[in-house]
């Protein structure tokens, strides 16, 4: 069992950089292990993934909300402030149903005070951006907090497949420095206009690795020349 939100480290509206952590008595109360929330989406940016509004949603990765002993990837995640998974068929799990690579949302409860778009110590994300090689971004993470690096560019590529059939390149990307950490993943990578880039999938601060999923796949679709793992009008 986990929960989404700020009980411990912080306190306020629900918003990026805020911590999903564990419940089930494995670990220390209190320890961050699990993951990042990237943003709370209202549904007002008409942000969609293959074409579903995310609204009222906790925005963060696959992977964070099905960690084997936290749940089943065939079950329902409980949240004493979230509901369950949406997006079983992403755009970002690949086509070997692994979700490494992955996006999901947490659908609210009524009433969860939230700061939609919003990221802890770095303000509202403003739009959605490929990235590019030697940029500048950063991020709030529940475990390492506020962090800045470079974009080292594309690490590898992995082909993944919609749910319609349509397949496309989706790019993981490598960030300099200490970067980020474990508990670290599904939290918002910005630039430095607050343009969402892509969202943390994996790193270790001791080998200084750091790896994100880029949130607009370089337009190299197989099959559909613009899929993209966010497609955004009105931001």
């Amino acid at each position: 069992m986990a929960s989404v939100g700020p009980p411990f480290q912080y306190a306020g509206p629900l918003r990026g950089g805020d911590p999903i952590w564990d419940l089930t008595g494995a670990r220390p109360t209190g320890l961050v292990d699990y993951g990042t929330v990237a943003f709370v989406a209202d549904g007002t940016r008409n942000l969609t993934v293959e074409g579903r509004c995310i609204a009222n949603q906790a925005v963060t990765c696959s992977h964070v909300l099905n960690i084997p002993d936290l749940t089943r990837t065939d079950s329902t995640t409980n949240f004493p402030k979230c509901a369950s998974l949406t997006w079983d068929t992403d755009p970002f799990a690949a086509p070997n149903g692994q979700t490494w690579i992955d996006l999901a949302g947490a659908a609210l409860d009524a009433g969860v005070p939230t700061a939609p778009y919003e990221v802890r110590g770095l303000g509202e994300i403003t739009g959605v951006k490929q990235p590019s090689a030697g940029i500048r971004v950063s991020k709030y993470g529940a475990a390492s907090g506020l962090t800045s690096g470079k974009d080292l560019g594309i690490c590898y590529a992995l082909l993944h497949e919609t749910s319609d059939g349509s397949k496309y390149w989706g790019w993981v990307r490598a960030v300099s420095g200490y970067f980020q950490t474990v508990g670290d993943s599904g939290a918002a990578i910005l630039d430095e206009d607050r343009n969402l880039v892509g969202l943390v999938v994996a790193g270790t601060s001791e080998k200084d690795e750091n790896y994100y999923i880029q949130a607009v796949p370089d337009g190299q679709a197989t099959s559909v020349a613009n899929i993209s793992a966010f497609k955004v009008n009105g931001f």
